[in-house]
């Protein structure tokens, strides 16, 4: 295709320099406003339902939007969703009285439910969420290791993986999405198809990494088998990025064009942690860790060049040494049969 071509050809024609530095400015910016959210609201997320607790409600009503707010307006941390005239009212925690006037007011429409979700329940959420991402990303790490053996490879995955996650968390903040098991599950997912991606590249390149004797020819076979393997990659990406927008477009919008279809809030969170992540994955891996191979593959090649080169100076050396020795050998040798001829010449006389 002519455009993934031009896009192909403008990225690898740029310095492996720059290519480093776009990823870790907007990694840099990503933590800053995860910093920020931790400051200013105690989390780096905004927390959902699931993890703090709270209460739950599904009613039937033609009521708009504003007429809820301005009706459950005294209970805490009120968020309305709407489809046609099913109406989702989602609530903090709450102490028992509030509890106790929310449902007077809830029971008082014809087609309710209620759920609710203890603060105990929420941590104890956290709690496993932690652990779950942890032991995730650390038994990443250690495949990752064991199949590369190699550090500066293996490292650069495993730091696109993460900064796939933090900027993927930091895009949640901007939009106010909060972190739900959905959204979890969708930063696990980001797991798989960081290294994915990420496996392909540093497989292309580094298990077939050219070494001959011109440092411009090197170059021009490492910058072939990237374009290849970034053909690959795009396309791979592109194909998921399409499916992942259109579970979104079935989620989110299909509500606002017909009232037959309502929205699907799970899938909507998770489909926007993807398209977030996978977008930040394309940078990731065809910015940062396609420039830090480029830069690692030559500097690897001008030590096994001078590798190379130190033990031909030996080789030559020790050549020389031993060519010295047997001239010295025969000399000696030369001598000891002239001094045996002159002996026997004095004992015939």
């Amino acid at each position: 295709m002519p455009l993934l071509d031009a896009v192909i050809e403008k990225v690898t024609g740029l310095d492996a320099k720059k290519l480093v530095l776009v990823p870790l400015i907007v990694l840099l910016l990503a933590v800053g406003v995860l910093v920020y959210s931790q400051l200013a609201f105690g989390t780096p997320v905004k927390l959902g339902m699931d993890f703090t607790g709270g209460t739950l409600v599904r009613i039937t009503t033609p009521e708009t939007k504003d007429e809820l707010l301005a009706k459950f307006s005294e209970f805490p941390n009120v968020i309305i969703r709407e489809a046609g005239d099913e109406k989702i009212l989602q609530f903090g925690p709450m102490s028992a009285a509030e509890k106790e006037r929310l449902i007077q007011l809830i029971t008082s429409y014809p087609d309710y439910e209620i759920k609710d979700v203890s603060p105990l329940f929420g941590k104890e959420a956290q709690v496993q969420t932690i652990k779950a991402l942890v032991i995730a990303f650390l038994l990443m790490a250690v495949v990752i290791f064991i199949v590369f053996r190699t550090p500066v490879p293996a490292a650069a995955i495993v730091f696109c993986a993460a900064s796939d996650i933090v900027i993927a968390a930091a895009c949640m903040d901007i939009v106010h999405l909060e972190l739900s098991l959905g959204t979890v599950a969708a930063l696990l997912m980001l797991i798989g198809y960081s290294v994915d991606s990420n496996i392909l590249l540093t497989t292309k390149l580094l298990r077939s990494s050219p070494v001959s004797g011109s440092k411009k020819s090197d170059m021009l076979k490492v910058l072939e088998r990237l374009k290849a393997a970034m053909r690959t990659g795009l396309t791979m990406t592109s194909t998921t990025l399409s499916a992942v927008f259109a579970m979104f477009v079935v989620a989110a919008c299909m509500s606002s064009l017909s009232e037959y279809y309502a929205p699907i809030p799970l899938l909507r969170d998770i489909s926007i942690v993807l398209i977030f992540g996978l977008l930040a994955d394309l940078m990731n891996t065809w910015m940062f860790n396609a420039g830090v191979l480029r830069f690692y593959l030559g500097e690897a090649r001008a030590a096994e060049m001078k590798q190379r080169a130190s033990t031909m100076v030996k080789a030559k050396k020790s050549k020389t040494k031993a060519a010295e020795t047997g001239e010295v050998a025969k000399a000696r040798k030369t001598e000891k049969g002239v001094k045996t001829q002159k002996g026997g010449e004095r004992r015939g006389r």
